[in-house]
């Protein structure tokens, strides 16, 4: 690894260099500064360079130290630089370094770099042939990772990390390589297309386009398919002080939602993937209106205050539950709260009282 002189990148003397491991079989795949430090990085392990001092000579001397955890990088673009640490994508997953040892951050997806998914990941997992060309980027407390799944030689999947609350969603985006930049006002995200017929991508939390996927000149547009499904789950009931799971049958006839937006809510039965038909539902906000005459009308609690409303058409039977939320209109979000089933059956008492979210 050559070092040029302080001051002169074109500048490169005989002795500003550093073998770093030499003959172990491993390629330098990428490079990156987080705070005073140089990360390297090899396939299997990472050199953290924190100075650089002189021998007795007036030769410079590189320091640094290895850091060798079994974990490196697939390629130069697999690196994000954010605020709290470093991020960096590993072949068994995603990693984050302060200079010490390297954290798994996605072991709850673990299968998607590992294979062998569960039949209910409603994707493919990395393409481990092509991993190399994973592109990652950090912006506005999230991490995003541009991956290649299935047999796809192009990135067609991006995973995004919630760095502050620790969630993982999957979009379908196809980016090649991201980095963040202003092209206006605010900072935005800015990637570049690994498929279609488009040559750059913007996102920006603070943007005032109105569309999901919008033309380039900023007109129409597409929907992004936004969904989001439950775990399986049963009922129980109370007895004497004491919980039983439901045995039978549930019959489910209906179902009381928060949130905002719409959203079309469906329920699958007994591990089978198909959900019902389903119902679709706008969700808006609003006070409470409490009093009439005499005492006119007052709003009890905030004028934008989240609003229950009942969800019929949802109606379903099995022993075991999941719900599926999701939404394919163009300029339309939601936000879901709470959700919770209205139980039918023979012990004809408010269904609300056996009701868990």
């Amino acid at each position: 690894m050559l070092f040029s002189d302080p001051g002169a990148p074109e500048t490169f003397q005989t002795n500003n260099f550093v073998d770093l491991d030499p003959g172990d079989g491993e390629a330098i795949q990428g490079m990156a500064a987080w705070g005073s430090m140089l990360f390297v990085f090899k396939d299997t392990k990472f050199y953290v360079f924190t100075n650089t001092s002189t021998d007795a000579s007036g030769n410079p001397i590189f320091n640094f130290f290895p850091v060798r955890a079994g974990v490196g990088c697939v390629g130069g673009n697999a690196i994000a630089v954010a605020p709290d640490a470093l991020y960096f994508v590993d072949k068994k997953g995603v990693y984050k370094t302060t200079g010490k040892a390297p954290e798994q951050i996605s072991q709850v997806i673990d299968p998607f770099f590992t294979g062998n998914a569960a039949i209910y990941f409603q994707s493919n997992t990395a393409n481990q042939g092509v991993i190399g060309q994973t592109a990652a980027c950090w912006y506005n407390h999230r991490l995003y990772v541009s991956v290649a799944t299935g047999v796809s030689t192009a990135s067609d999947r991006m995973l995004v990390f919630d760095t502050r609350y620790g969630w993982w969603s999957l979009f379908d985006i196809p980016a090649s390589c991201m980095t963040v930049w202003r092209p206006s006002s605010v900072d935005e995200l800015l990637f570049g297309y690994a498929s279609g017929t488009r040559d750059v991508g913007r996102y920006s939390d603070n943007s005032s386009l109105t569309a999901d996927n919008m033309a380039n000149d900023g007109t129409g547009g597409t929907a992004t398919v936004a969904r989001w499904q439950s775990g399986w789950f049963t009922y129980f009931i109370r007895y004497r002080g004491r919980w039983y799971p439901i045995t039978n049958v549930i019959r489910v006839r209906q179902g009381k939602i928060f949130g905002e937006g719409q959203v079309k809510v469906q329920l699958a039965k007994d591990f089978n993937l198909n959900a019902n038909t389903g119902k679709t539902v706008t969700l808006t906000t609003g006070g409470d209106v409490w009093g009439g005459n005499p005492w006119n009308t007052f709003v009890w609690g905030p004028a934008n205050v989240t609003r229950a409303q009942l969800v019929r058409g949802i109606g379903t039977r099995g022993h075991h539950l999941s719900a599926l939320f999701s939404n394919s209109t163009l300029n339309q979000s939601f936000t879901i709260h709470h959700f919770e089933v209205h139980l039918a059956g023979a012990q004809r008492r408010p269904s609300v009282v056996e009701s868990d979210d």
